[in-house]
């Protein structure tokens, strides 16, 4: 029987031989990246005279332990010197997919890589924020993913991290100031691990998954001890040692191990995470599609629709199309709202551990549902009509400019003198006063800043007024400028603007159904399509009403232009009559929408133009409308029969990540880690990420 095994595999050897060599190449280019470093090892080494190409094994290079680091390093300088960097051009992942190792070796390899085009790091407890700062002071201008995974968590309590103030802000820090803007850059990743639970000593147990791990070190140990050399081995690296009982006061002894503190404080990653505010106004994330931010129990979502610095874009990430920010703090009825609004290319949310409905949904959990799916619709409505509201107030700020000018601008007699002689001293002094250009700046200050303060009110004086007040714009502009509304031109624009229909496609919002059946999760999502298209209707409407008055200001300008067109004589009037007196109405009448995703949007941001960024619409008829019919018909078909039309938008209440320990609603501790086993939605954000996230073939 072993003489039938041997000449058997020798057959097959034979056989595999007999192939030639492009042939196996082209075989090794669909094998996964994750395992093309391991299965073209092994095909070498079983047939090393076959003569196989060893590229395979530098174009997604891992380093699974960190005693490869240092051969590492030796070979990729010496190929920098022999083949002038033949092999670090092939380079197209380096993942360090260990949490060990020396920090400095590693700089010192990717300063051998300049061009790799994926980049995926373990960052341990061996790696200080300098060095993470070192390794970004270089601009990589191939760069296309960079996905940055954070383990700082100690056994023992440590202050040397607090004590010293240092924190990876720094790293981020660094990319803002160092790196420039890159139109490959469009993938980015930070992931902080949840802290652990517990601090005990890990039981060794001798089963199958040991083996299995002992099995994939010693393949770890000979695909690196084949890229570098035997002489430039070092000696095994002695292994961390595992989690002991001991807390923070290890003097304690036996006899007082009840009293040893259960849990500590462990290390942060960002100290101030408006490091990544700055980081998203900055040139380096101008072009940004994807972006995964994990920070367990932080507000990264408050940060991510802070107010712009001046000569930035006006959005944090404004190219953003896929956003993960799970296990943060989000909240339905506080930002929600605001970061949907703020960005209008968003397609797939991630919320998975982000206690959206602040441990509400046991009781209402589907109304929470429906408010969630009319939120996501209701941010294009609030769009549209902010825009509208910054619009007007733009104009009568123009128009208040004008008036102020022309208030200001001295009289001349038309002779040439400078002044009439029926004017007082005092008069003049005042004019003279009024045009100084200090005056001028002082009355021509934003409406934002000059805002109505209350001073001492007298006990007969009301506390409201029940006269007609004038338009908000107007009103703090002329405030602004000194004048009354009345003295305001009238004005010769009328700018309406068409609400965007939702962009989004997935929302995920794992964990929040982690205590509920599958029926009712059936009915949650019932909810959320409803809540959709009742909102989707509300904003049809307002599309229609925005359409009507469009078409109303339209009429009004043209059949102005039709009566004065050539003539100046009176209007004419019948017999007995008094001739009657029309108002101008604007004669510049345009209708906007937004752009949509499919459409390239205006990458310049005036503040000066409000309608920067919006599409001018040619509105022969009313053809503009007919996305919002379609998107409410898909929508109702959706709710009528859900098994054969496809939603508008799919939510997935299945998690796909652990999340934090939490305080629950009656104070006590909630421990979000189960759920993972559900299935979830076809198309889903989960299964999206799974696709961009990690290993890929670029």
């Amino acid at each position: 029987m072993p003489e039938d095994a041997g000449s058997a595999s020798k057959a097959v050897s034979a056989s595999i031989t007999k192939l030639p060599t492009e042939l196996i190449d082209q075989l090794l280019n669909h094998i996964p990246p994750d395992q093309l470093q391991r299965t073209a090892l092994s095909l070498i080494q079983v047939f090393p005279e076959y003569g196989l190409s060893t590229r395979h094994l530098w174009i997604h290079l891992v380093v699974h332990r960190g005693k490869q680091l240092i051969p590492l390093w030796r070979r990729l300088q010496r190929d920098r010197k022999v083949d002038d960097g033949r092999m670090s051009q092939m380079v197209r992942t380096f993942c360090m997919k260990s949490w060990a190792g020396d920090a400095d070796i590693l700089n010192n390899v990717m300063r051998c890589l300049p061009d790799v085009p994926t980049l995926l790091l373990n960052v341990g407890t061996n790696f200080a924020p300098e060095h993470l700062q070192e390794m970004f002071e270089t601009f990589r201008p191939r760069l296309r993913r960079l996905e940055v995974r954070f383990r700082p968590y100690v056994e023992e309590a440590s202050y040397y991290q607090f004590l010293k103030g240092s924190y990876f802000d720094s790293a981020v820090e660094t990319m803002f100031r160092t790196w420039g803007e890159s139109e490959t850059f469009t993938h980015l990743s930070f992931i902080q691990d949840i802290p652990p639970r517990t601090h005990r000593r890990a039981q060794q147990s001798k089963d199958a998954s040991n083996v299995a791990v002992a099995v994939d070190g010693i393949t770890d140990d000979l695909a690196q001890a084949y890229i570098a050399d035997r002489s430039d081995a070092e000696d095994d690296e002695p292994r961390p040692a595992l989690p002991s009982r001991r807390g923070p006061f290890p003097y304690l002894g036996d006899s007082l191990a009840d009293s040893r503190p259960k849990e500590f404080a462990q290390p942060m990653v960002f100290f101030d995470v408006k490091c990544i505010w700055r980081f998203g106004t900055s040139p380096v994330a101008r072009h940004l599609t994807h972006l995964r931010l994990r920070v367990p129990s932080r507000n990264i979502t408050s940060v991510l629709i802070l107010h712009h610095l001046p000569g930035y874009s006006n959005t944090v990430f404004p190219a953003l199309r896929y956003l993960d920010v799970s296990t943060t703090n989000v909240r339905l009825d506080t930002v929600l709202s605001t970061l949907l609004k703020s960005y209008t290319l968003l397609e797939h949310l991630v919320l998975d551990r982000t206690n959206l409905f602040a441990f509400g949904a046991g009781e209402k959990g589907s109304e929470l549902c429906k408010d969630l799916g009319s939120l996501c619709v209701a941010a294009g409505l609030s769009r549209g009509k902010e825009r509208e509201r910054r619009i007007a107030l733009w104009d009568a700020t123009e128009r208040a400019r004008i008036a102020q000018a022309e208030r200001i601008r001295p009289h001349e007699q038309p002779n040439g003198s400078t002044q009439q002689s029926s004017e007082t001293p005092g008069s003049s002094q005042n004019a003279a006063a009024s045009s100084t250009p200090g005056s001028a700046l002082s009355q021509e200050r934003l409406p934002e800043v000059s805002r109505p303060r209350r001073g001492n009110r007298s006990v007969a004086q009301p506390t409201f007024s029940i006269r007609d007040r004038p338009r908000r714009g107007a009103g703090s502009t002329a405030a602004a400028t000194g004048l009354s509304a009345v003295d305001l031109p009238s004005t010769e624009r009328a700018y309406f603007v068409l609400p965007p229909l939702p962009c989004l496609k997935t929302i995920s919002i794992g964990g929040e159904a982690h205590a509920i059946g599958p029926s009712r999760v059936d009915e949650w999502e019932r909810q959320f399509q409803a809540g959709w298209a009742q909102s989707l209707e509300r904003l049809s409407d307002w599309a229609e009403y925005t359409a009507e008055r469009y078409e109303r200001a339209k009429r009004k300008a043209e059949d102005w232009k039709g009566k004065n067109d050539g003539t100046t004589s009176q209007p004419f009037t019948q017999k007995g009559k008094k001739p009657v007196t029309t108002v101008k109405p604007p004669l510049d009448v345009r209708l906007y929408r937004f752009p949509r995703p499919d459409e390239p949007e205006c990458s310049l941001h005036n503040q000066d133009d409000p309608t920067m960024g919006l599409v001018e619409v040619q509105a022969v008829d009313r053809s503009y409308l007919d996305p919002y019919l379609d998107a409410m018909s898909a929508s109702e078909l959706h709710l009528g029969d859900p098994s054969r039309h496809p939603a508008p938008c799919i939510m997935c209440t299945v998690p796909d990540c652990k999340g934090p320990t939490r305080r629950g609603a009656g104070g006590e501790r909630v421990d979000e880690v189960g759920g993972m086993n559900g299935k979830h939605r076809e198309g889903c954000g989960h299964l999206l990420g799974r696709q961009i996230w990690g290993w890929q073939s670029d």
